[in-house]
């Protein structure tokens, strides 16, 4: 019974944590909007040619950037909010270089963040606590290795794998590797994925086959990673 009060108000705070989250995405989209405007326009009007269009959407500057990015570290703090089809958004607008470099910072940051912020609010549920993926992560034989596989796993939320890490106690040095390299790979795939959309070229198709491929070894990885630390 002497949990109960304490449940309840770790609920509150993790309630007004995630509106905020969602207020603040909703804002900074209301913005994107705003500044993509004149490109959903011209999508929708038959007198502007597709050169013009892919034109248009590559010629924004440092403030979408920002708004983008802040849109990717935001997103990664919020329980359930996939960030993939920003980072092809992101990749789509930016092209693979400066898109992947958009990517890294927005995930790398997003993550790190969200790690420092668990060990303050509580943004998992106790009922979450006990997910098969936190249970799995937490035992796995090599760690350090599994998690920074697992921020390259888009079905893995990436709030659990932080959650994971906040809760083995890693030093910042750790934590701070284990993002950046977890979140690097799927950064760059999806802005080179988002470019190949932007020029609508058979690269797409492949790119994500690779990713198919590449996250189906990665799993594989992790489940033998796990089963070598039951034994």
């Amino acid at each position: 019974m002497s949990n109960q009060p304490n449940e309840m108000v770790k609920h509150q705070v993790r309630k007004r944590w995630i509106l905020l989250g969602v207020v603040l995405i909703l804002g900074l989209s209301s913005i994107l909007i705003y500044l993509y405007q004149p490109d959903l326009h011209a999508l929708f009007d038959p007198k502007v040619s597709k050169a013009e269009l892919l034109t248009l959407v590559r010629s924004h500057g440092i403030d979408a950037a920002v708004v983008l990015v802040s849109l990717t570290i935001i997103c990664c703090m919020v329980p359930g909010v996939p960030t993939s089809m920003l980072g092809i958004l992101i990749g789509l607008c930016y092209g693979p270089f400066f898109g992947g470099v958009l990517n890294i910072v927005g995930n790398a940051s997003g993550n790190f963040l969200a790690i420092t912020l668990l060990n303050k609010v509580p943004l998992i549920h106790k009922n979450q606590t006990q997910n098969h993926w936190i249970k799995h992560l937490s035992s796995l034989k090599h760690p350090k290795t599994g998690l920074t596989i697992s921020y390259m796993i888009p079905f893995i939320p990436s709030i659990l794998v932080s959650y994971t890490i906040q809760q083995l106690r890693m030093t910042k040095k750790e934590q701070g590797s284990i993002v950046l390299f977890g979140t690097l790979p799927a950064s760059i795939l999806y802005a080179c994925g988002g470019d190949a959309l932007f020029k609508g070229d058979i690269k797409l198709g492949i790119i994500f086959l690779i990713i198919v491929i590449l996250f189906s070894g990665l799993i594989l990885f992790l489940k033998k990673d796990h089963k070598k630390r039951v034994k």
